[in-house]
């Protein structure tokens, strides 16, 4: 969710579009890539709160840097849009 709303508010993506972007990145992101991601986010001078910066981070900490913590459908596949 954090990576729609980037893409929908920041990047001003239309929701549908930026969901399926989300989906996507989720799906293919690294660990390694994760942690490059939320690091920089930890001081709070981010776009994201860094106590939720934190909690990615430590999640991508957990794993192998090249392993894909959510490749698996079960952590993208829920989520949709419903609206215009």
């Amino acid at each position: 969710m954090v990576e729609f709303y980037r893409g929908w508010r920041i990047e001003r993506r239309r929701p549908a579009v930026a969901l399926r972007c989300a989906q996507q990145w989720l799906r293919d992101v690294t660990a390694g890539e994760l942690r490059a991601v939320f690091e920089p986010l930890l001081d709070g001078h981010g776009w994201l709160p860094a106590e939720a910066a934190e909690i990615l981070w430590e999640q991508a900490l957990l794993a192998e840097t090249n392993e894909r913590i959510f490749a698996p459908p079960s952590s993208w596949a829920a989520f949709i849009y419903s609206g215009s």
